[in-house]
């Protein structure tokens, strides 16, 4: 396992985040979940590290299913988020499942900080952006 995961989770219990503990996957990346409790939601992102530990990616799988019907308006909402958010990527999956990705090239110095920080700025997108999506999911 790469040095970087233990310095990642040795930041976050700096800040008193909690996080699982790392487990490898199949292609032998490491993998750390994040729970988040945010203002109108809760979801998981994952953080993956690459075996070398050069690269990180944050994911959050399904944060939300969306209804077939909009999907017109909804791809506009996100076409909106991915332009005023440049450093992240929204996108709906096959099931029509919201999901979030963030990478990052983390070697060298800090790179435990740049993926805290990048998690912390996830959490705070999705608390701003969820609203613009639930009023567009229930208008009539």
């Amino acid at each position: 396992m790469p040095d970087i995961v233990f310095q990642f989770i040795e930041e976050l219990k700096r800040i008193n985040w909690k996080c699982s503990q790392p487990e490898l996957n199949d292609d032998g990346n490491t993998i750390v979940r994040c729970s988040i409790k945010g203002k109108l939601t809760s979801y998981t992102v994952a953080i993956i590290f690459d075996t070398r530990g050069h690269a990180a990616v944050l994911r959050v799988f399904s944060l939300l299913q969306t209804p077939d019907d909009k999907r017109y308006e909804l791809l506009e909402l996100i076409n909106d988020i991915n332009y005023n958010y440049r450093w992240v990527r929204m996108f709906l999956d096959k099931d029509r499942d919201l999901n979030i990705q963030v990478d990052a090239i983390v070697d060298g110095g800090g790179g435990e900080r740049i993926v805290t920080e990048l998690l912390m700025c996830m959490a705070r997108l999705v608390d701003e952006v969820y609203p613009r999506f639930m009023r567009l999911i229930w208008a009539d």
